[in-house]
């Protein structure tokens, strides 16, 4: 005969929350504070001259006194506007379509989703090699050619933060669809544009902050007036502890920053990262036009033409005045594979330790969010996923700045970063996705089975090992992943960092071959390569989360 559990005892329900609190405690003392909060202070306190003989805002002056700096400044915000716009200008009406048409979404997920991991350097790069130096790549060099690539790469992650808020919603769009008309302004105004406008917002933030950071694109396009490139050239002839660098780095900090907080302070920040949802059965939806199908048709073919010329690129032998190769051959591949086996390593080295350290970090964050549900908690959340908005550029001065003078890096942390140091750094940026995406999980945790075995005696910590964590392995996994792909192409922390070609990861190895104005196959031939390892990780992870097998909850004994 079973007799019933005994009762948990009020310390034992307390448990759970206590450990989340400690813990979080000890990721704040080891992780958040040293590597988030003491780097901005540093680049605060060196830029205002705080530290020095100088008087508060004299580097400010002194920056601001310089027309080169005034320009660059006028420059990055002119292009970072222009391109919001432009990525709003092909997206809207393409979200309007596909929000008629909800299964088509799916066509568009991995299209909206490539901006997200891959620099705009290599579409710049591979179709300036593509159309030649001269000729028909004659425009690229020009500022709207740089729009124009900046706008390209951009806008499917636009189209994509726009329709995931409205897949949660597709119910009540296809109920107001039967009351109003599917065209015109009055389907634009009432329905579509207030429940995109949260998706709109926070898609533009980001790309702005993403222009804004952008190193290498505007240095391959020969369009160097800019903050970001003016900042990474002025740190190599400068150093780090340079005040004005300092001044050019809260520059882009405060526009950044001040772009994210504006967009979304009215609007729930984690409306960018809702959970995707199967498109309802419905085959009674009227098919798309003509018109609409050939729109969508352009846009893709915008969206993947940097792709396609990056994979003709790799594959091209001779390839001179002609709109294909006249040739193809496999030599850039076996070069590859023979002189940049040291990146590979060090990617793996830098980018699975990085990817492991957010992972880890955003387990606890996202424990510490989900056990307490105040106000204070959703402000905390709302401040780490600010952290997308951050400019690596003016993180790793803060870094430099922070820790030049202390063990056990010391003098030699400018000249030979440990692999340990370059890892943490990467980790940083790519935080918030990973506390998002726990963060939804445990939101979605089958209450059931975790108050089943509360019932039958198990230990909080318990049913955390055997029933949470299996419950939450695909969501572990998918976080892992997307951080370790955004920090094996995070160019902008790499280009300041990273000291020698020896400690490049593959992001800064393929920026340097591209750079080349000969030879840029083997760059093409890299990053194809380096594209197709990580979709062939991304592939044998999700085939084995299929196979994992479902937690089961064990009697007490």
């Amino acid at each position: 005969m079973l007799t019933p559990a005994p009762a948990p005892s009020a310390s034992q329900t307390r448990w759970p929350e206590r450990l989340a609190n400690g813990l979080f405690a000890l990721s704040t003392l080891v992780y958040l504070l040293p590597f988030i909060v003491l780097p901005l202070l540093a680049l605060l306190v060196n830029g205002l001259s705080l530290g020095g003989s100088a008087t508060p805002l004299d580097s400010l002056l002194l920056a601001w006194a310089n027309p080169t700096y005034r320009a660059a400044l006028g420059n990055s915000l002119l292009l970072a506007g222009a391109t919001a716009a432009g990525c709003c200008l092909l997206a809207l009406p393409a979200a309007v379509i596909l929000l008629r048409q909800p299964k088509a979404f799916a066509a568009w997920l991995p299209l909206g989703l490539l901006p997200l991991c891959t620099p705009p350097f290599l579409a710049a790069a591979a179709l300036k090699g593509a159309l030649g130096p001269g000729g028909w790549a004659g425009w690229l060099n020009h500022p709207a050619g740089l729009l124009a690539v900046e706008v390209v790469h951009y806008f499917p992650m636009l189209l994509l933060a726009i329709l995931l808020p409205l897949r949660q919603r597709q119910q009540e769009i296809d109920s107001a669809l039967l009351c109003a008309p599917r065209h015109g302004w009055r389907f634009l105004r009432r329905i579509f544009l207030p429940l995109a406008l949260p998706g709109l917002t926070l898609g533009c933030a980001l790309i702005f902050s993403r222009v804004l950071d952008d190193i290498a694109t505007p240095l391959i396009l020969g369009q160097g007036t800019l903050l970001a490139p003016l900042l990474y050239l002025r740190v190599g002839s400068h150093g780090f502890a340079d005040p004005v660098n300092s001044v050019l780095a809260l520059c882009l900090l405060c526009l950044t920053l001040g772009a994210w907080l504006l967009a979304s302070r009215p609007f729930a920040p984690a409306s960018l990262f809702s959970p995707l949802a199967l498109p309802p059965a419905d085959d009674e939806r009227p098919p798309l036009s003509p018109g609409e199908r050939a729109y969508l048709a352009l846009l893709a073919g915008l969206a993947g033409l940097p792709f396609i010329a990056l994979l003709l690129l790799s594959f091209a032998g001779l390839w001179s005045f002609t709109a294909l190769p006249e040739s193809y051959t496999l030599r850039h591949y076996l070069a590859t594979w023979q002189t940049q086996q040291g990146a590979l390593g060090n990617t793996l080295l830098y980018c699975g330790l990085a990817a492991l350290c957010a992972l880890l970090a955003a387990l606890i964050i996202a424990l510490r969010l989900h056990s307490r549900r105040t106000a204070r908690a959703r402000r905390l959340g709302n401040a780490l996923l600010g952290l997308v908005a951050l400019p690596g550029s003016a993180l790793v001065i803060g870094y430099q700045q922070c820790y030049a003078a202390f063990s056990p890096f010391g003098g030699e942390l400018l000249a030979a970063p440990p692999w340990a140091f370059i890892a943490l750094v990467l980790s940083v940026r790519n935080l918030p996705y990973a506390v998002q995406i726990l963060r939804l999980a445990l939101a979605n945790l089958p209450a059931q089975q975790l108050e089943a075995a509360h019932v039958l005696g198990q230990t909080p910590w318990r049913s955390l090992v055997r029933i949470a964590l299996p419950l939450l392995a695909g969501s572990l996994v998918t976080a892992f992943a997307v951080c370790f792909l955004m920090a094996a192409f995070d160019l902008s922390t790499a280009l300041i960092l990273i000291p020698s070609e020896n400690m490049a990861p593959l992001s800064y190895s393929i920026y340097l071959e591209m750079f080349k104005t000969s030879n840029q196959e083997s760059g093409a031939a890299l990053a194809v390569t380096a594209l197709a390892l990580l979709g062939l990780g991304a592939a044998l992870g999700r085939q084995a989360l299929r196979r994992r097998p479902r937690p089961v909850a064990e009697p007490a004994a």
